[in-house]
C-alpha cells in the first residue's frame, strides 16, 4: 500500500477523532472546564510541577496561550505557581489541592459520558475496540 495513502487515511482519522472529542466529550455532563484546560490538568496530574516551557511544549500551546489560560486557573485556585528560590526567573506550575479534587470531578464527569456511549456496544464490540485501540497505540509508538 501506498505510504500517502496511509497517511491520508491517519490523517484523515485524527481529524474525525478530533471532532468526535469536540462534540461528544466537551458537553459531559454540564463540563466547567474547556478541553484544553481539561488537557492542561490531566498532563500537569501526569508530569508534576514543571515550567511554561516544558507544559506549553507537550501539550502544542504556544507559550503565550498557556501563560494566559495558567493565569487564570492561578486565580481560581486549580493550579499553584511557584517561584524558584535559586533563580526568580523560573516559575514552576503544578496542580493544587483544589485542582486534584476539580480535575478528579471532570474527570468522573467524561468517564460517565464515555461509559454511556459504550454502554450501547455488545460485549463482543467493546473487547475489539479495546484490542484496536490498543494496536492503535502500538502502531503510533513506532510511527512516532
Amino acid at each position: 500500500m501506498d505510504n500517502r495513502e496511509v497517511a491520508k487515511e491517519f490523517i484523515g482519522f485524527l481529524i474525525k477523532l478530533k471532532k468526535y472529542m469536540r462534540a461528544e466529550v466537551s458537553k459531559s455532563r454540564s463540563s466547567n472546564i474547556t478541553e484544553q484546560q481539561f488537557r492542561t490538568l490531566m498532563n500537569l496530574k501526569q508530569s508534576g510541577k514543571c515550567t511554561l516551557k516544558e507544559l506549553s511544549g507537550r501539550i502544542h500551546v504556544s507559550n503565550s496561550s498557556l501563560c494566559i489560560m495558567l493565569n487564570k486557573m492561578v486565580e481560581e485556585g486549580i493550579v499553584q505557581r511557584e517561584i524558584d528560590d535559586k533563580d526568580r526567573r523560573n516559575t514552576f506550575y503544578n496542580l493544587s489541592n483544589c485542582g486534584r479534587k476539580f480535575l478528579e470531578k471532570e474527570l468522573d464527569k467524561k468517564l460517565l459520558t464515555m461509559g454511556d456511549k459504550i454502554g450501547n456496544l455488545s460485549e463482543e464490540e467493546k473487547e475489539k475496540f479495546i484490542v484496536y485501540l490498543k494496536g492503535i497505540e502500538e502502531i503510533i509508538e513506532k510511527i512516532k
